[in-house]
């Protein structure tokens, strides 16, 4: 019995030793961000210099990448499904409707006119403001169009330490011009004049991120379009802009 007890003492503290040689999953310095968007309603974003986290409230959708080959990962916590592609082969595609309803090819034909520093941080991040305008005169089908963009004023920061990849895949996911820096605020202006905020950045706090943060699901079933992996919760993702359009958000002056 002395034996015995010995034995699994000698286990005990061989497997606490164990135990204690595994280095710790230890965590990055990043930023959380909570933004809202006119396309895709409420978003929380987890970022670190080497991982990029999203995660769209009204959908179960999440979309990870992470250094060094920055692939994109998009999942859905409520299907488990998953669908992984490069990033320069990202488009946003989704079977959803409201991804289609506002195009990001409101935007072509538009052209930078300037480009220069914010003069207030947006949530402690420092931007470049880049003004977008389409040049020249309009044609008269286009006049006739009251939805029709005049311009677009474009707020982005390299304050995140994330590669111009993760801006690019933002960008098509929030149906937004692929310009330079991480999308902070996005304001755009009707041919009539009317100026409305379609992105913003509600919050953003520096923070410990652990590594399981970024971990990609595992099990999931892999499928072969971005759009497969969006539930068809209409219901959610217009009440989350119905919600953020009828409020404050969309009147920033």
């Amino acid at each position: 019995m002395l034996f015995a007890k010995v034995k699994i003492v000698a286990v005990g503290l061989s497997i606490s030793w164990v135990a204690m040689s595994v280095p710790a999953r230890a965590g990055d310095s990043g930023f959380i961000l909570e933004q809202k968007s006119a396309v895709c309603g409420d978003l929380k974003i987890y970022t670190s210099s080497n991982a990029f986290k999203l995660v769209q409230k009204s959908t179960g959708c999440g979309l990870i990448m992470k250094a060094p080959a920055w692939k994109v990962d998009f999942f859905n916590t409520t299907s488990k499904v998953l669908f992984e592609t490069d990033a320069k082969k990202w488009t946003g595609e989704s079977s959803n409707f409201l991804a289609g309803l506002i195009s990001a090819s409101r935007f072509s034909g538009m052209v930078e006119q300037d480009t220069k520093p914010s003069v207030t941080p947006i949530t402690g991040l420092h931007c470049s403001e880049i003004h977008l305008v389409r040049p020249g005169k309009l044609p008269p089908n286009i006049r006739q169009n009251m939805n029709e963009l005049r311009g677009a004023t474009y707020y982005g920061t390299s304050e995140l330490s994330l590669p111009g990849e993760v801006a690019f895949v933002l960008q098509r996911f929030y149906r937004i011009p692929t310009v330079k820096g991480f999308p902070v605020r996005l304001d755009i202006f009707h041919l009539t004049g009317y100026k409305k905020n379609e992105l913003d950045t509600i919050s953003c706090v520096k923070s410990e991120l652990a590594t399981s943060t970024f971990d990609v699901p595992t099990g999931y079933r892999r499928v072969a379009r971005e759009g497969d992996v969006v539930v068809a919760n209409k219901e959610g993702l217009l009440q989350d802009m119905s919600d953020g359009l009828g409020t404050e958000f969309g009147t920033h002056k």
